[in-house]
C-alpha cells in the first residue's frame, strides 16, 4: 500500500491544481501498470517490411490520415503505418487500455487525458484534440461511464 500526504495550503491558489496534478502523476503509474502475473498489452503492426510493437499504455493517440496512420507515444515518438483508423479500433476493443474514438482522423488513450470540454480532449503532454460534432455524444457517454469508478476531485 502506498500513502502520500501534501499540504496544499501553503501553495498559492493558481499553483494548486498545477501542484495536485503532479502529484497524480507520479502515482498514475501504479494504478496504470498492468498486474505483475499479466504480459502488457502491445499493439504491433507493420511498416516496410519491420514489424514493430509498442505498449498501449504508451500510446497517446493514433490519428489517421487518407490510409496512413500515425502512432503518436508519450515519449514524444511517432510511428507511420498504413491501415484504417476503424480497424485498429476493433482490435483494441480486446485489449486492456480504453481507446475512445473522439473523431474520425483520432482514437485517444482514455488514461491519458488530461482534461476536456464539450468540443475537445487535453492529453498529458498538453496536446488538445478536437472532438467532432457527430462524435460529442457518444464520446461524453462513454467518458462518463469510464468515470463513475474514478473519484472526482
Amino acid at each position: 500500500m502506498i500513502l502520500f500526504r501534501y499540504n496544499f495550503s501553503s501553495q498559492k491558489n493558481h499553483n494548486r491544481t498545477h501542484m495536485l496534478f503532479q502529484c497524480l502523476c507520479g502515482i498514475q503509474p501504479i494504478f496504470y501498470s498492468t498486474h505483475p502475473n499479466e504480459e502488457p498489452f502491445f499493439f504491433t503492426f507493420k511498416y516496410r517490411n519491420q514489424e514493430f510493437k509498442i505498449p498501449c499504455k504508451d500510446i497517446l493517440y493514433y490519428e489517421s490520415r487518407g490510409r496512413q496512420i500515425s502512432i503518436h507515444e508519450k515519449s514524444g515518438e511517432v510511428h507511420i503505418f498504413n491501415g484504417k483508423l476503424s480497424d485498429v479500433e476493433k482490435n483494441l476493443e480486446k485489449g486492456k487500455i480504453p481507446f475512445l474514438r473522439i473523431h474520425q482522423s483520432y482514437l485517444v488513450n482514455y488514461f491519458l487525458i488530461r482534461s476536456r470540454t464539450k468540443s475537445e480532449v487535453i492529453l498529458i503532454n498538453g496536446t488538445i484534440l478536437s472532438i467532432s460534432e457527430d462524435r460529442q455524444k457518444k464520446f461524453g457517454i462513454d467518458y462518463g461511464k469510464m468515470l463513475r469508478g474514478e473519484i472526482n476531485v
